[in-house]
């Protein structure tokens, strides 16, 4: 009986707004929790509704030290972040965007058996929608990327890139002897469901896969999103 409505909660989870997430138990999922730990502008906010569609209950990063957001004091560092972000692991079974992508392995070690999803594309596809997206803004998380005060990914692109392509290094070094344990995954070249369904085991779901395009969901056939 608890199984069938777990089973249940989690059907209703996919069609909840994200709003709800407070009002629903953590320990309904009893899935390994989900990582998105590719740098941000690689479809991450895709991977964050593909896996909310999939009945993952998902935490959409966490900004720190702007107005309302959570303060950690300066100078900022990794451990700093992790003390701050550590108690959300319980409360979600996926997490995608920043900056869960720094601390990939802080959360590998607190959560064995835990599933990574690397999105990634090329490196001048990517500056190119890092600029566009980022333009002159500035912020504390990309100060902390970057390790620079007040860094602007406009004008430094050349600093972006090698960041980037650092990152990707770091994450294929790091499990290198772990390929289960990893999806590698160029959304631009398969924006559809099966290769994450089939490293999750979950079942295919008879909708469209999702594609996040300028911060509105639209819901596009795979042929459509390759065209």
């Amino acid at each position: 009986m608890n199984e069938w409505l777990n089973h249940a909660a989690l059907q209703i989870v996919r069609i909840l707004p994200g709003s709800f997430d407070p009002f629903i138990p953590p320990g309904l999922d009893r899935r390994p929790k989900v990582f998105g730990i590719g740098f941000h502008k690689t479809g991450t906010t895709t991977l964050g509704c593909a896996l909310r569609m999939l009945g993952y209950r998902v935490q959409k990063g966490r900004a720190f030290n702007h107005p309302r957001k959570v303060a950690i004091p300066e100078p900022v560092n990794i451990d700093k972040l992790w003390d701050a972000v550590r108690p959300l692991l319980p409360l979600y079974g996926a997490f995608e965007d920043n900056p869960w992508p720094l601390l990939f392995r802080h959360v590998d070690q607190a959560c064995p058996g835990a599933k990574f999803v690397f999105t990634h594309r090329a490196p001048q596809r990517w500056i190119r929608s890092a600029s566009r997206y980022f333009a002159k803004r500035n912020n504390a998380t990309l100060d902390l990327i970057y390790g620079s005060r007040n860094f602007r990914i406009a004008g430094s692109e050349a600093i972006a890139v090698a960041r980037y392509e650092q990152h990707n290094t770091e994450i294929r070094e790091y499990f290198r002897s772990r390929p289960q344990d990893i999806l590698e995954w160029d959304l631009e070249a398969q924006p559809e469901w099966e290769p994450l369904c089939r490293f999750l085991g979950c079942p295919v779901p008879r909708c469209d896969f999702p594609h996040a395009n300028s911060g509105k969901l639209r819901i596009i056939s795979p042929d459509a999103a390759a065209a």
